[in-house]
């Protein structure tokens, strides 16, 4: 296949990715808007500046590398893996999933919504919705959709990225986060951590909320 051939087989799933990046950076600036959060600081001091430029890095990189892909595909045709078009369209349909889910978190977050590790004055303990579910779903969601977005643009890099971001934050970010709900909620925060699950709904989570 020639590289002008291949460009163009590339243009339905470059439509669909700006589509679904165009939904995800609108209920962004929402979220932003209800915790009035658009603008503080990319990090806190409770969250580490060495974790927090990482955390932009990887996302930078990962954003990046799909911005990249929709402008100037050509750029990076060298990380193209050879997906079979059903797949990448089970990325674009897990992506459209993710969306609805991240509108339900960030609904659901209202007020309480930040980018950032911070508590505030007003901040209550989030165990309805999807938290009922799981205790982390923001992470689930997002990588969730960095999995869906890497399907859709069938590529490694991106993939790799958002695998880093992922495991970054599994690894650094959410332990400090969990630290910092223990010290404002004491055994509120305990006990719930004790009957829900991290990123990941169980079977007796599932049931116990129906």
């Amino acid at each position: 296949m020639t590289l002008p051939t291949a460009l163009m087989t590339e243009l339905p799933y470059r439509a669909a990715l700006a589509g679904l990046f165009m939904v995800l950076g609108i209920l962004r600036v929402v979220s932003h808007r209800q915790g009035g959060t658009l603008k503080e600081t990319p990090f806190t001091q409770k969250e580490g500046r060495l974790i927090g430029l990482l955390r932009l890095v990887l996302t930078a990189l990962t954003v990046g590398v799909a911005l990249i892909y929709l402008a100037w595909p050509q750029a990076v045709i060298w990380a193209q893996i050879p997906l079979p078009a059903s797949l990448r369209w089970m990325g674009a349909v897990l992506a459209v999933i993710c969306l609805a889910l991240f509108w339900w978190v960030n609904h659901t977050l209202g007020r309480n919504f930040s980018a950032t590790l911070r508590i505030r004055d007003d901040h209550k303990l989030m165990t309805n919705g999807p938290y009922a579910y799981v205790r982390h779903p923001m992470y689930t969601v997002l990588f969730s959709m960095l999995l869906a977005f890497s399907l859709l643009a069938a590529n490694w890099v991106s993939f790799l990225g958002g695998s880093a971001l992922t495991l970054m934050i599994t690894i650094f970010r959410t332990p400090k986060e969990e630290a910092m709900l223990r010290a404002a909620f004491g055994q509120a925060y305990i006990d719930y951590c004790a009957k829900t699950p991290r990123y990941f709904p169980s079977l007796s989570s599932l049931l116990s909320t129906n």
